[in-house]
Protein backbone atom coordinates (compact mmCIF):
# COMPACT_ATOMS: atom_id res chain seq x y z
CA UNK A 1 0.00 0.00 0.00
CA UNK A 2 1.36 3.38 -1.06
CA UNK A 3 0.79 6.23 1.28
CA UNK A 4 0.21 9.54 -0.49
CA UNK A 5 1.67 12.53 1.25
CA UNK A 6 -0.32 15.67 0.78
CA UNK A 7 1.75 18.56 -0.47
CA UNK A 8 0.58 22.14 -0.38
CA UNK A 9 2.11 24.62 -2.75
CA UNK A 10 3.03 27.72 -0.83
CA UNK A 11 2.89 31.07 -2.66
CA UNK A 12 6.22 32.53 -3.62
CA UNK A 13 7.34 35.25 -1.23
CA UNK A 14 6.96 38.75 -2.63
CA UNK A 15 10.14 40.16 -4.13
CA UNK A 16 12.21 42.28 -1.82
CA UNK A 17 11.57 45.87 -2.83
CA UNK A 18 14.55 47.69 -4.24
CA UNK A 19 15.47 50.50 -1.87
CA UNK A 20 15.32 53.95 -3.42
CA UNK A 21 18.70 55.39 -4.36
CA UNK A 22 20.25 57.71 -1.78
CA UNK A 23 19.55 61.39 -2.41
CA UNK A 24 22.12 63.22 -0.30
CA UNK A 25 24.50 63.89 -3.20
CA UNK A 26 21.65 65.12 -5.37
CA UNK A 27 20.32 67.28 -2.56
CA UNK A 28 23.74 68.92 -2.22
CA UNK A 29 23.98 69.63 -5.94
CA UNK A 30 20.48 71.13 -5.95
CA UNK A 31 21.13 73.32 -2.91
CA UNK A 32 24.36 74.71 -4.29
CA UNK A 33 22.89 75.24 -7.74
CA UNK A 34 19.97 77.20 -6.33
CA UNK A 35 22.06 79.33 -3.97
CA UNK A 36 24.93 80.17 -6.31
CA UNK A 37 22.64 81.16 -9.18
CA UNK A 38 20.39 83.07 -6.78
CA UNK A 39 23.46 85.09 -5.81
CA UNK A 40 23.76 86.31 -9.38
CA UNK A 41 20.11 87.40 -9.47
CA UNK A 42 20.47 89.28 -6.17
CA UNK A 43 23.59 91.08 -7.44
CA UNK A 44 21.58 92.12 -10.50
CA UNK A 45 18.80 93.53 -8.35
CA UNK A 46 21.10 95.19 -5.81
CA UNK A 47 23.12 96.92 -8.51
CA UNK A 48 19.94 98.00 -10.30
CA UNK A 49 18.77 99.56 -7.04
CA UNK A 50 22.05 101.47 -6.70
CA UNK A 51 22.02 102.70 -10.29
CA UNK A 52 18.31 103.59 -10.40
CA UNK A 53 18.47 105.17 -6.90
CA UNK A 54 15.49 103.13 -5.67
CA UNK A 55 14.65 102.38 -2.05
CA UNK A 56 14.76 98.61 -2.55
CA UNK A 57 18.56 98.82 -2.78
CA UNK A 58 19.19 98.24 0.95
CA UNK A 59 16.89 95.24 0.99
CA UNK A 60 18.77 93.52 -1.82
CA UNK A 61 22.11 94.26 -0.16
CA UNK A 62 20.71 92.53 2.94
CA UNK A 63 19.66 89.58 0.75
CA UNK A 64 23.29 89.13 -0.27
CA UNK A 65 24.01 88.46 3.41
CA UNK A 66 21.03 86.11 3.62
CA UNK A 67 22.31 84.18 0.61
CA UNK A 68 25.85 84.09 2.03
CA UNK A 69 24.50 82.75 5.32
CA UNK A 70 22.62 79.96 3.53
CA UNK A 71 25.72 78.99 1.55
CA UNK A 72 27.82 79.01 4.70
CA UNK A 73 25.36 76.69 6.45
CA UNK A 74 25.67 74.22 3.58
CA UNK A 75 29.47 74.33 3.85
CA UNK A 76 29.33 74.01 7.66
CA UNK A 77 27.08 70.97 7.43
CA UNK A 78 29.29 69.38 4.79
CA UNK A 79 32.75 70.10 6.14
CA UNK A 80 32.74 71.89 9.50
CA UNK A 81 32.75 75.26 11.21
CA UNK A 82 36.39 76.23 10.63
CA UNK A 83 36.17 75.76 6.88
CA UNK A 84 32.77 77.44 6.81
CA UNK A 85 34.23 80.48 8.56
CA UNK A 86 36.97 80.83 5.94
CA UNK A 87 34.42 80.38 3.17
CA UNK A 88 32.15 83.02 4.69
CA UNK A 89 34.99 85.52 4.87
CA UNK A 90 35.90 85.00 1.21
CA UNK A 91 32.27 85.23 0.09
CA UNK A 92 31.64 88.40 2.10
CA UNK A 93 34.69 89.97 0.45
CA UNK A 94 33.22 89.14 -2.96
CA UNK A 95 29.90 90.70 -2.04
CA UNK A 96 31.61 93.77 -0.60
CA UNK A 97 33.58 94.38 -3.77
CA UNK A 98 30.57 93.87 -6.03
CA UNK A 99 28.45 96.27 -3.96
CA UNK A 100 31.28 98.81 -3.89
CA UNK A 101 31.71 98.56 -7.65
CA UNK A 102 28.00 99.13 -8.26
CA UNK A 103 27.90 102.13 -5.93
CA UNK A 104 30.92 103.75 -7.58
CA UNK A 105 29.53 103.16 -11.05
CA UNK A 106 26.20 104.62 -9.93
CA UNK A 107 27.88 107.73 -8.51
CA UNK A 108 30.26 108.12 -11.49
CA UNK A 109 33.28 107.68 -9.23
CA UNK A 110 35.55 106.13 -11.82
CA UNK A 111 38.70 105.94 -9.71
CA UNK A 112 37.02 104.01 -6.90
CA UNK A 113 35.16 101.83 -9.36
CA UNK A 114 38.48 100.93 -10.96
CA UNK A 115 39.95 100.21 -7.53
CA UNK A 116 37.08 97.86 -6.67
CA UNK A 117 37.42 96.15 -10.03
CA UNK A 118 41.18 95.72 -9.59
CA UNK A 119 40.66 94.30 -6.09
CA UNK A 120 38.15 91.80 -7.46
CA UNK A 121 40.62 90.59 -10.05
CA UNK A 122 43.85 90.67 -8.07
CA UNK A 123 42.73 89.63 -4.59
CA UNK A 124 39.13 88.58 -4.08
CA UNK A 125 38.79 86.23 -7.04
CA UNK A 126 42.00 84.25 -6.36
CA UNK A 127 41.15 83.97 -2.66
CA UNK A 128 37.70 82.63 -3.47
CA UNK A 129 39.18 80.17 -5.97
CA UNK A 130 41.50 78.98 -3.20
CA UNK A 131 38.51 78.43 -0.90
CA UNK A 132 36.66 76.47 -3.58
CA UNK A 133 39.74 74.31 -4.03
CA UNK A 134 40.06 73.77 -0.27
CA UNK A 135 36.44 72.63 -0.06
CA UNK A 136 36.97 70.00 -2.73
CA UNK A 137 40.67 69.15 -2.12
CA UNK A 138 41.24 70.30 -5.69
CA UNK A 139 43.30 72.99 -7.37
CA UNK A 140 42.34 76.66 -7.54
CA UNK A 141 43.25 76.57 -11.24
CA UNK A 142 40.21 74.30 -11.76
CA UNK A 143 37.85 77.03 -10.55
CA UNK A 144 39.59 80.26 -11.51
CA UNK A 145 38.63 80.41 -15.23
CA UNK A 146 34.91 79.88 -14.56
CA UNK A 147 34.99 82.22 -11.57
CA UNK A 148 36.68 84.82 -13.75
CA UNK A 149 33.94 84.40 -16.36
CA UNK A 150 31.23 84.91 -13.74
CA UNK A 151 32.73 87.98 -12.11
CA UNK A 152 33.59 89.54 -15.46
CA UNK A 153 29.98 89.01 -16.56
CA UNK A 154 28.71 90.59 -13.32
CA UNK A 155 30.85 93.68 -13.87
CA UNK A 156 29.71 93.85 -17.49
CA UNK A 157 26.10 93.57 -16.31
CA UNK A 158 26.54 96.46 -13.85
CA UNK A 159 28.14 98.60 -16.56
CA UNK A 160 25.30 97.80 -18.95
CA UNK A 161 22.73 98.73 -16.30
CA UNK A 162 24.44 102.08 -15.82
CA UNK A 163 24.58 102.70 -19.58
CA UNK A 164 20.94 101.57 -20.04
CA UNK A 165 22.09 99.03 -22.63
CA UNK A 166 19.62 96.43 -21.47
CA UNK A 167 20.20 93.87 -24.21
CA UNK A 168 23.84 93.64 -23.13
CA UNK A 169 22.77 93.58 -19.49
CA UNK A 170 20.61 90.49 -19.92
CA UNK A 171 23.25 88.73 -22.01
CA UNK A 172 25.77 89.30 -19.21
CA UNK A 173 23.23 88.16 -16.63
CA UNK A 174 22.72 84.88 -18.51
CA UNK A 175 26.49 84.40 -18.80
CA UNK A 176 26.96 84.92 -15.06
CA UNK A 177 24.15 82.49 -14.21
CA UNK A 178 25.65 79.83 -16.48
CA UNK A 179 29.07 80.24 -14.87
CA UNK A 180 27.57 80.13 -11.35
CA UNK A 181 25.72 76.91 -12.20
CA UNK A 182 28.97 75.36 -13.46
CA UNK A 183 30.79 76.31 -10.26
CA UNK A 184 27.95 74.84 -8.20
CA UNK A 185 28.22 71.54 -10.06
CA UNK A 186 32.00 71.45 -9.64
CA UNK A 187 31.73 72.26 -5.95
CA UNK A 188 28.98 69.73 -5.27
CA UNK A 189 30.83 67.02 -7.15
CA UNK A 190 34.07 67.68 -5.31
CA UNK A 191 32.44 67.68 -1.87
CA UNK A 192 30.54 64.47 -2.61
CA UNK A 193 33.75 62.77 -3.73
CA UNK A 194 35.50 63.99 -0.60
CA UNK A 195 32.75 62.75 1.72
CA UNK A 196 31.08 59.78 -0.04
CA UNK A 197 29.64 58.43 3.24
CA UNK A 198 27.97 61.74 4.02
CA UNK A 199 26.76 62.37 0.46
CA UNK A 200 25.90 59.04 -1.16
CA UNK A 201 24.13 58.91 -4.50
CA UNK A 202 24.79 59.69 -8.13
CA UNK A 203 24.85 63.40 -8.90
CA UNK A 204 24.97 62.68 -12.61
CA UNK A 205 21.77 60.58 -12.63
CA UNK A 206 19.21 61.92 -15.09
CA UNK A 207 16.60 62.57 -12.40
CA UNK A 208 19.10 64.57 -10.35
CA UNK A 209 20.18 66.64 -13.36
CA UNK A 210 16.56 67.33 -14.21
CA UNK A 211 15.78 68.33 -10.63
CA UNK A 212 18.73 70.74 -10.51
CA UNK A 213 17.82 72.33 -13.84
CA UNK A 214 14.16 72.76 -12.90
CA UNK A 215 14.99 74.30 -9.53
CA UNK A 216 17.49 76.75 -10.99
CA UNK A 217 15.32 77.70 -13.96
CA UNK A 218 12.12 78.16 -11.98
CA UNK A 219 13.88 80.28 -9.37
CA UNK A 220 15.42 82.32 -12.17
CA UNK A 221 11.99 82.77 -13.74
CA UNK A 222 10.56 84.10 -10.49
CA UNK A 223 13.27 86.74 -10.21
CA UNK A 224 13.00 87.66 -13.91
CA UNK A 225 9.24 88.14 -13.56
CA UNK A 226 9.70 90.73 -10.85
CA UNK A 227 12.49 92.40 -12.83
CA UNK A 228 10.03 92.75 -15.71
CA UNK A 229 7.24 94.10 -13.50
CA UNK A 230 9.62 96.55 -11.77
CA UNK A 231 10.71 97.86 -15.17
CA UNK A 232 7.08 98.13 -16.29
CA UNK A 233 5.89 99.93 -13.15
CA UNK A 234 8.81 102.36 -13.25
CA UNK A 235 8.54 103.14 -16.95
CA UNK A 236 11.78 101.49 -18.07
CA UNK A 237 10.27 100.28 -21.33
CA UNK A 238 13.53 99.18 -22.94
CA UNK A 239 14.48 97.09 -19.92
CA UNK A 240 11.03 95.53 -19.74
CA UNK A 241 11.35 94.32 -23.33
CA UNK A 242 14.69 92.64 -22.56
CA UNK A 243 13.34 91.08 -19.36
CA UNK A 244 10.46 89.60 -21.34
CA UNK A 245 12.98 88.26 -23.86
CA UNK A 246 14.94 86.63 -21.04
CA UNK A 247 11.71 85.09 -19.74
CA UNK A 248 10.97 83.66 -23.19
CA UNK A 249 14.41 82.03 -23.26
CA UNK A 250 13.88 80.75 -19.74
CA UNK A 251 10.58 79.07 -20.68
CA UNK A 252 12.22 77.41 -23.68
CA UNK A 253 14.86 76.01 -21.34
CA UNK A 254 12.19 74.77 -18.93
CA UNK A 255 10.39 73.03 -21.77
CA UNK A 256 13.57 71.12 -22.59
CA UNK A 257 13.12 69.51 -19.17
CA UNK A 258 9.31 69.21 -19.25
CA UNK A 259 8.68 68.64 -22.96
CA UNK A 260 5.18 70.06 -22.81
CA UNK A 261 3.69 72.68 -25.13
CA UNK A 262 0.75 72.90 -22.73
CA UNK A 263 3.07 74.20 -20.02
CA UNK A 264 4.38 76.85 -22.39
CA UNK A 265 0.90 78.19 -22.99
CA UNK A 266 0.14 78.14 -19.26
CA UNK A 267 3.26 80.17 -18.49
CA UNK A 268 2.54 82.56 -21.35
CA UNK A 269 -0.96 83.14 -19.99
CA UNK A 270 0.41 83.64 -16.48
CA UNK A 271 2.98 86.18 -17.69
CA UNK A 272 0.30 88.09 -19.59
CA UNK A 273 -1.85 88.25 -16.46
CA UNK A 274 1.13 89.30 -14.34
CA UNK A 275 1.84 92.18 -16.70
CA UNK A 276 -1.80 93.22 -16.65
CA UNK A 277 -1.84 93.11 -12.87
CA UNK A 278 1.38 95.12 -12.67
CA UNK A 279 -0.22 97.73 -14.88
CA UNK A 280 -3.54 98.12 -13.13
CA UNK A 281 -3.77 95.92 -10.04
CA UNK A 282 -7.22 94.86 -11.22
CA UNK A 283 -9.19 92.00 -9.74
CA UNK A 284 -9.73 90.31 -13.12
CA UNK A 285 -5.99 89.89 -13.68
CA UNK A 286 -5.53 88.72 -10.10
CA UNK A 287 -8.29 86.12 -10.49
CA UNK A 288 -6.72 84.96 -13.74
CA UNK A 289 -3.58 84.22 -11.72
CA UNK A 290 -5.02 82.78 -8.51
CA UNK A 291 -7.83 80.79 -10.16
CA UNK A 292 -7.37 80.21 -13.89
CA UNK A 293 -3.60 79.74 -13.97
CA UNK A 294 -3.46 77.64 -10.80
CA UNK A 295 -6.21 75.36 -12.08
CA UNK A 296 -4.64 75.01 -15.53
CA UNK A 297 -1.08 74.49 -14.33
CA UNK A 298 -1.97 71.93 -11.67
CA UNK A 299 -4.07 69.98 -14.16
CA UNK A 300 -1.11 69.79 -16.53
CA UNK A 301 1.60 69.03 -14.02
CA UNK A 302 -0.31 67.26 -11.21
CA UNK A 303 1.43 69.54 -8.71
CA UNK A 304 -0.60 70.24 -5.57
CA UNK A 305 -2.77 73.35 -6.05
CA UNK A 306 -1.69 74.64 -2.65
CA UNK A 307 1.96 74.67 -3.67
CA UNK A 308 1.23 76.56 -6.90
CA UNK A 309 -1.15 78.97 -5.15
CA UNK A 310 1.51 79.76 -2.58
CA UNK A 311 4.00 80.79 -5.26
CA UNK A 312 1.44 82.79 -7.26
CA UNK A 313 0.26 84.71 -4.20
CA UNK A 314 3.86 85.39 -3.18
CA UNK A 315 4.52 86.89 -6.63
CA UNK A 316 1.39 89.03 -6.40
CA UNK A 317 2.67 90.33 -3.06
CA UNK A 318 5.92 91.46 -4.68
CA UNK A 319 4.01 93.27 -7.42
CA UNK A 320 1.80 94.93 -4.80
CA UNK A 321 4.96 96.08 -3.01
CA UNK A 322 6.30 97.49 -6.27
CA UNK A 323 3.06 99.21 -7.21
CA UNK A 324 2.43 100.69 -3.77
CA UNK A 325 6.07 101.73 -3.25
CA UNK A 326 6.56 99.50 -0.21
CA UNK A 327 10.14 99.17 -1.33
CA UNK A 328 11.50 98.22 2.09
CA UNK A 329 9.53 94.97 1.75
CA UNK A 330 10.31 94.13 -1.88
CA UNK A 331 13.55 92.19 -1.48
CA UNK A 332 12.38 89.77 1.23
CA UNK A 333 9.07 89.20 -0.53
CA UNK A 334 10.92 88.70 -3.82
CA UNK A 335 13.06 85.97 -2.27
CA UNK A 336 9.97 84.37 -0.74
CA UNK A 337 8.36 84.16 -4.19
CA UNK A 338 11.53 82.71 -5.70
CA UNK A 339 11.95 80.19 -2.87
CA UNK A 340 8.33 79.12 -3.31
CA UNK A 341 9.22 77.73 -6.75
CA UNK A 342 11.35 74.97 -5.22
CA UNK A 343 8.45 72.73 -4.07
CA UNK A 344 6.96 73.10 -7.55
CA UNK A 345 10.23 72.14 -9.24
CA UNK A 346 10.61 69.13 -6.96
CA UNK A 347 7.02 68.03 -7.64
CA UNK A 348 6.99 68.18 -11.41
Amino acid sequence: MVTLVSCSVLPAPPPTPTPPPPTQAGDLRTQLGVLLTEHVMIVAKESAGAINRTDDYAGYVALLSTNEGALTRVVRTAIGSTTAGLWSKAWRALNGDLVEYAIRIATHDGDRADAASARLTATTMPQLADQLADLTLGQSSQFLPTLHNEITALRDMINAQANHTYAAMYVSLATAISAAATIADMLAGGIALRFPDKFPGDQSASDVVRRVHLNVLMQQRAYLVTMATAAQINGRTAERAQALGALSTNVDQLLEELDSSLSKQAWADELSSLQSYAGSGDSASKNALTDTFVTHFTAITKVSPGIVSNQVNATIKVIDDQREKRLDDVAEDDRAAATATQPIADSI
